[in-house]
């Protein structure tokens, strides 16, 4: 099915800001203009379901969930170049599952533009918010965190692209537990820092992965920043196994994050 509207609306193409659903699913949807393709606001509810669908120029957000559980995400393709738009954004839910995710989000003169922003939104020790297996450009950051706990982000390319932005990978405050970042791949096209933590504590895995900037401070870490690899590695005790090698893409331009055969990655 497909739902169109104008990129300067107010509106969600499909939203609620009160019911509550259970197993909720779209499917093949395509989302055009508008503030949100599709904003859900009531809980709790569970098990929400959006795969193989596409949200286009939207201004806000492609997808935002608050007070979901059991939400699936999968094979979705999110692409606009509006200032503050966010791709993904769950709120106040419990578990939540992100895989092969494609957003492109090239907007990067507004105060945000998040590929995945998750608040407060926590998994369990053994069943963590994963994100995995997915393109994620953010036109200021790529990923954002905050008082998540228990969640898994691996087998990622993820990219930020405003110079100013705080950070590819940004977890902010202090009261997460169990964070993974494992086997991706995170470059700052701004130069600007890869990795911005407020409390690295809130960390159990971070490595190995491909960490990458052309500017002066690779990582933010408890305050401290660190102008290369091994600077990190010593200041902060994790990516051991981490590397900071240049990568080429298939064709970033179009969210084909893909490595080419020129690529040292």
């Amino acid at each position: 099915f497909g739902v169109s509207g104008s990129a300067s609306s107010e509106a969600a193409l499909i939203g609620g800001a009160t019911a509550t659903t259970t197993n909720l699913w779209v499917d093949q949807g395509f989302f055009d203009g508008g503030a949100y393709g599709l904003y859900l606001n009531g809980g709790p509810s569970s098990g929400t379901t959006v795969t193989n669908s596409t949200f286009v120029d939207l201004r806000a957000a492609g997808i935002r969930l608050i007070e979901h559980d059991d939400v699936t995400i999968s094979d979705v393709e999110i692409t606009s170049a509006q200032a503050n738009a966010d791709g993904i954004v769950l709120e106040d839910g419990q578990g939540a599952a992100i895989d092969r995710a494609r957003i492109q989000l090239t907007g990067t003169s507004g105060l945000a533009s998040y590929a995945i922003n998750l608040n407060a939104q926590s998994g369990t020790f053994a069943d963590p918010v994963s994100v995995t297996n997915s393109f994620l450009t953010g036109g200021d950051q790529g990923v954002v965190i905050l008082d998540v706990d228990h969640a898994r982000f691996a087998h990622n390319t993820i990219r930020a692209l405003d110079a100013a932005a705080p950070g590819v990978f940004r977890s902010a405050g202090a009261n997460g537990t169990n964070i993974q970042l494992v086997n991706n791949i995170l470059v700052h096209e701004g130069g600007g820092r890869v990795l911005s933590v407020d409390d690295g504590g809130e960390f159990t895995a971070l490595g190995p992965n491909d960490l990458v900037t052309s500017g002066p401070v690779l990582a933010s870490w408890n305050g401290t920043d660190y102008a290369d690899l091994a600077a990190y590695q010593a200041g902060t005790g994790f990516g051991a196994n981490s590397v900071s090698v240049p990568v080429t893409f298939a064709d970033a331009a179009a969210g084909d994050l893909h490595l080419d055969g020129a690529s040292d990655g």
